[in-house]
C-alpha cells in the first residue's frame, strides 16, 4: 500500500542529508539523519520513543547518527553513519501501518540509508518495514536479534578491561565485580554471561520485575537507578540510556572502569579526559557495543553466516588493546587514541 508522506529536508551543519518524514494516515513523524557516508551507505538502527519535544529528538538522532560513523569506523565495518528516530504516537496505532510507512521513506533515500532494529523496535517490525524496501537488515528471518550479538561483543570488551585492571584475571572472571546500569535486552544478557564466569552482579532498572530475576537468578545486589553510579565495583556498565556521564555524575563514580553498551554514554567528550585524569578506564561506547553493528552488516553479505559473525566478534577485544597500548604509551584516553585515529583518516 502507498502512503501519503510528507518530506521536510533538514539543514544540519556537519551531516550529509537530515530528514524528517511524516504520515498522518499511520501516525509516523520520524527523522533519518545520514552523517558520512564515504565509507559506504549509511547503516543504523530505528529507535523509537517519547520525545518531550521535536528537538530533543533530532538532537538524539544527530548524536546517534555520529557515533554510527565513528562505530563503524573503528570496528572495521564498510558502512557510513546513519541513525533514525520515530516518535512514538499518542494513543492507539497500528504498528503494521507505521513501520510500513517508514520502510517507505526509507525508500525513498535510494540506499543511502540502511536500518535495524534498535530502541523500543523489533525484528518483527523489520519485517513490516521491508514490505516497502529492501534497505533494511535485522530481519527476523535472517540475523534477527542484533542484543546476542551486542552483548557478547560488550561481553569479550568487559573481560579484556577486567585483565587491564587487574592481571590475575585469566579465562575465570571470579572474583570481578561488575555494575550493571539497565538490564534490557542487552544488560540482562551480559549479566546472565558474567554470571556464569562466577562474577558478583550489581544491578539496577526502572522496571522491578526484572531486577527480581536479577537477584533470583543470578544473585545479584539491587540498588535504586539513583544508586548505581556510586556503587563501589571493578566495572560498571551502563546499559540503558545515554548521557548519563557529565561532570556532576563522574564526582561520585565508584568503580574503576567502564564498559556499557547504551550509546552515547558522555555528555561531552571532555569528559572523557575527566575520567581519564581521575584513573578510569574508560571504553568508547561506539567499540564496547560494535557487536550488534557487526552483525547487522554482516547481514548484507551474501550469504549470511553467523559463525562467521561471532569470529569477526574477536575484533573489539583486538581493537580495544591495541589502543589500550596507544594510551598507555600516549598518556591519553582511549578515546582520544580512537577520535585522532579517525581525524587522521577523515
Amino acid at each position: 500500500m502507498k502512503y501519503q508522506l510528507i518530506r521536510e529536508d533538514l539543514e544540519i551543519e556537519g551531516y550529509e542529508k537530515v530528514v524528517r518524514f511524516s504520515c498522518e494516515e499511520t501516525k509516523l513523524d520520524s527523522i533519518v539523519a545520514i552523517h558520512n557516508t564515504r565509507q559506504g551507505p549509511a547503516l543504523g538502527g530505528i529507535r523509537m520513543l517519547h520525545y518531550g519535544s521535536f528537538e530533543e529528538g533530532l538532537q538524539d538522532v544527530l548524536r546517534l547518527a555520529e557515533g554510527m560513523t565513528y562505530k563503524a569506523f573503528i570496528s572495521g565495518v564498510k558502512t557510513g553513519g546513519g541513525k533514525s528516530v520515530v516518535f512514538l504516537p499518542e494513543g492507539d496505532f497500528s504498528r503494521e501501518s507505521l513501520f510500513e510507512s517508514f520502510g517507505q521513506a526509507v525508500a525513498s533515500l535510494q540506499g543511502e540509508y540502511i536500518c535495524a532494529e534498535d530502541m523500543g523496535t523489533s525484528p518483527e517490525d523489520m519485517q513490516f518495514v521491508q514490505r516497502a524496501t529492501s534497505y533494511v537488515v535485522g530481519r527476523k528471518n535472517i540475523s534477527g536479534d542484533p542484543s546476542y550479538y551486542t552483548a557478547h561483543g560488550l561481553f569479550l570488551c568487559l573481560k579484556s578491561v577486567a585483565r587491564k585492571l587487574n592481571a590475575s584475571f585469566g579465562d575465570s572472571l571470579r572474583g570481578l565485580k561488575v555494575a550493571i546500569q539497565g538490564l534490557g535486552m542487552v544488560g540482562f544478557k551480559l549479566a546472565e554471561k558474567l554470571f556464569w564466569e562466577g562474577v558478583s552482579l550489581v544491578v539496577a532498572d526502572v522496571n522491578d520485575k526484572i531486577t527480581d530475576i536479577a537477584k533470583t537468578r543470578f544473585g545479584a545486589d539491587v540498588v535504586g537507578v539513583d544508586e548505581i553510579l556510586r556503587v563501589s565495583c571493578d566495572i560498571l556498565s551502563p546499559c540503558a540510556r545515554g548521557g548519563i556521564l557529565n561532570s556532576k555524575s563522574i564526582s561520585v563514580l565508584g568503580c574503576k572502569g567502564i564498559t556499557g553498551a547504551a550509546n552515547n554514554q558522555l555528555e561531552s567528550p571532555k569528559i572523557a579526559e575527566d575520567l581519564f585524569l581521575k584513573g578510569i578506564l574508560y571504553v568508547p561506547d561506539y567499540l564496547a557495543n560494535a557487536g550488534g553493528l557487526i552483525n547487522a552488516a554482516s547481514e548484507l553479505e551474501k550469504p549470511y553466516d553467523p559463525r562467521k559473525v561471532l569470529l569477526s566478534l574477536d575484533r573489539i577485544p583486538a581493537i580495544f588493546n591495541e589502543a589500550y597500548k596507544i594510551s598507555n604509551t600516549k598518556n591519553i584516553s582511549l578515546e582520544r587514541v580512537f577520535l585522532e585515529r579517525f581525524q587522521e583518516e577523515f
